[in-house]
């Protein structure tokens, strides 16, 4: 099966006219810079924000990297499956000179299982045991966004929108890391996380047979990003395959491109092959998304406290604290990451909150629990006994 996938993946790369070899990509790590070190943009850096206190994922690559220090796209295992969702996507004008996006995250294009299959070879290297949940999505974007007077860094959660619906999340994993080269995506190069969003750090044949069918000319457009400049497919004016160094600090440059109907001389992003595929920092103002934007590393671990007692036996505790006010939600998962018990499931003021969970219907085994507010999850596991 999986030389299969491989096999499949490399025709589709060459019914799609690509001709870029993907057996040696550059791994992304020394690229990413973190605004909260001092560090700057540059080109085919990805320039961060920061990143999160306990992040998470998979940090194993070795056997799919070559001699020379490269990885290879066709040796790395890929996320089994085929689940249709019924996605919700609309994109309007207002007339008022904004772009509002509107759907429910999930994505047009079938998935890999997840959370990942144990009995799978992609299990081998990431037991990401999130699943995949319909959120409501409503971005209200510029029509014709304008370059910001100074770019901006990239924090965690989405930095734009697909065309078939699902988040574009930035190229590095909560460990700061190559998120393509490490983690394992499906064969559209998505993944879901611990806000069981689905989302895409890597363009594939999947996704450019449906978005980007064409063989020659400049790329068609692929989705937004959330400062509502355009971001499109691999080739460039000539149609010829762009890296990161073609492009500027941010991963994208000004020249006369399709948008809404029309030819405007307009900046735009462009995904590559190479880190960091799809942006590198906000050319224009990024919208905010949430409520709780400012704060997203605020929920650390001693904002979901360990249940007690544990191991329990039918009944136990779980306290955590909301460092701002917003919607909460805290679930609880069983060892599949099927969702079995949800406990809080509304808008919270700051504060202490202290939760009875009666598992006496549970059978017998680990679980998690899972504190999500806007773009900050927090996850503990928990042992019900009999």
């Amino acid at each position: 099966m999986r030389y299969f996938i491989q096999f499949m993946l490399l025709t589709m790369l060459m019914n799609n006219g690509f001709s870029q070899n993907l057996t040696h990509l550059p791994f992304g790590d020394s690229l990413i810079y973190r605004r909260d070190k001092g560090q700057m943009p540059g080109i085919s850096i990805l320039w961060l924000c920061g990143v999160p206190p306990d992040g998470a994922g998979a940090s194993e690559a070795k056997d799919w990297t070559n001699s020379d220090g490269t990885w290879d796209f066709t040796r790395k295992p890929k996320v089994e499956g085929h689940v249709a969702w019924q996605s919700e996507f609309n994109v309007a004008l207002d007339g008022k000179g904004n772009r509002i996006i509107t759907g429910n995250a999930l994505p047009s294009t079938p998935t890999g299982t997840f959370p990942i299959n144990p009995g799978s070879v992609a299990y081998r290297y990431d037991r990401n045991p999130s699943h995949i949940e319909a959120h409501d999505v409503r971005y209200i974007l510029p029509a014709v966004p304008q370059i910001a007077v100074r770019p901006g860094c990239v924090p965690y959660g989405p930095s734009g929108i697909l065309l078939t619906g699902n988040a574009i999340y930035h190229g590095a994993s909560t460990l700061g890391s190559d998120a393509a080269a490490y983690e394992m995506l499906d064969t559209c190069g998505g993944q879901s996380d611990g806000t069981f969003t689905y989302h895409t750090h890597f363009i594939t044949p999947c996704l450019l047979n449906l978005l980007d069918s064409a063989t020659s000319g400049h790329s068609s457009l692929m989705g937004y990003m959330l400062d509502g400049f355009g971001i499109y497919g691999p080739r460039g004016e000539n149609g010829n395959i762009l890296t990161s160094k073609d492009l500027d600090q941010c991963h994208g440059h000004t020249h006369p491109v399709l948008w809404d109907g029309q030819v405007l001389n307009i900046y735009h992003y462009h995904w590559t092959y190479d880190f960091p595929y799809n942006i590198g920092c906000y050319k224009g103002t990024r919208i905010t998304t949430t409520d709780l934007e400012e704060t997203e590393f605020q929920i650390t671990a001693s904002s979901l406290k360990q249940n007690f007692p544990n191991p329990f036996n039918g009944i136990t505790q779980i306290s955590f604290t909301v460092c701002a006010p917003g919607f909460v939600t805290l679930k609880v998962f069983d060892h599949l990451g099927r969702m079995v018990k949800t406990l809080v499931n509304e808008k919270l003021s700051t504060g202490s909150y202290d939760i009875t969970l009666d598992a006496s219907d549970l059978e017998e085994g680990i679980y998690m629990y899972c504190l999500r507010q806007g773009t900050s999850v927090k996850t503990l596991k928990m042992c019900r006994i009999k």
